[in-house]
């Protein structure tokens, strides 16, 4: 059977949703969905879907207050990554930022009001 490129991205969006609602559902705390194909700044609780089909992205982070998420997914393969900075001198991970490069790889980022935390 060959592989289909458009079931596994809508198995893998579906799965985040999931995931997500269940969040919400403990935290009282709606996620805004965004898909993007240019550099864009995210916001607390955003759901980046990054299209790097016309060139890399780069993500760049809120400011980091306690608690919140942002979830960052690479939608597609090809040369073209996607990376993810703080939006001043915070750190990710005690680095500087995150790269994707794989088709369907993702980060889930949460503050502890200081920094960025992989979760």
């Amino acid at each position: 059977m060959p592989y289909n490129t458009h079931s596994n991205l809508i198995g893998s969006i579906g799965s985040i949703v999931k995931r997500l609602e269940r969040v919400e559902r403990n935290s009282g705390r709606a996620y805004f969905v965004t898909k993007q194909t240019t550099n864009y700044v995210a916001s607390r609780y955003d759901v980046v879907l990054a299209d790097t089909t016309g060139g890399s992205i780069i993500v760049t982070l809120p400011e980091p207050l306690l608690g919140i998420v942002v979830i960052v997914k690479r939608l597609n393969s090809g040369a073209n990554s996607v990376i993810i900075i703080p939006n001043g001198t915070e750190k990710i991970d005690n680095g500087t930022s995150l790269t994707i490069t794989t088709q369907y790889n993702s980060y889930t980022m949460t503050s502890d009001g200081t920094d960025w935390w992989v979760i």
